[in-house]
């Protein structure tokens, strides 16, 4: 596989990243802080271990990626409270996507091993982490519908925060 392509998707999907965090920064805001121990089931993630999840695994997968190599995952104990998952999350994801944009291009198809499990280019695993992200952060907006708490726009417009157009797209 020639550089370019591999380039071109990862600086695509890296983007994406970029966007994706804004919109799980919203979600993760919305996390009421008195209700971090609710799980929709007993096998499932508490709201705090979720949010923890998608917020360390997300910063963990892409420094992993950016230094080439995976080690086992095993996140730290959950902070106990919403600013301090969104202080790490926050803090530390520019960070990690700042690395991985300082990768020299051909890097971007090198192929890394993922705990004996996985053999891929690095781009796919940018998808992975979008993928990932996506995934957990769906899974917590459930939560927080089934909470009854306010779910945030997310594509679009949700119940509790209607999609407005531009003012120049209603004219």
């Amino acid at each position: 596989m020639s550089t370019q392509p591999p380039q071109v998707i990862a600086s695509f999907l890296l983007d994406s990243i970029e966007n994706e965090h804004q919109v799980t920064r919203k979600v993760l805001a919305a996390l009421p802080e008195g209700k971090l121990s609710w799980r929709p089931d007993p096998k499932g993630r508490s709201a705090g271990e979720l949010a923890w999840h998608i917020a360390h695994s997300e910063v963990w997968f892409l420094e992993a990626i950016a230094a080439g190599q995976f080690s086992l995952y095993q996140a730290p104990e959950a902070p106990g409270n919403v600013p301090d998952i969104l202080s790490y999350y926050q803090g530390k994801l520019p960070a990690a996507l700042a690395k991985l944009r300082a990768l020299a291009p051909e890097q971007f198809g090198q192929i890394l091993n993922y705990a004996g499990v996985f053999n891929l280019p690095v781009f796919v695993y940018l998808m992975l982490t979008v993928s990932h992200s996506i995934h957990h952060r769906g899974q917590l907006s459930a939560y927080l519908r089934a909470m009854g708490e306010k779910v945030p726009a997310i594509y679009g417009g949700s119940a509790d925060e209607p999609f407005k157009p531009p003012a120049q797209a209603a004219g």
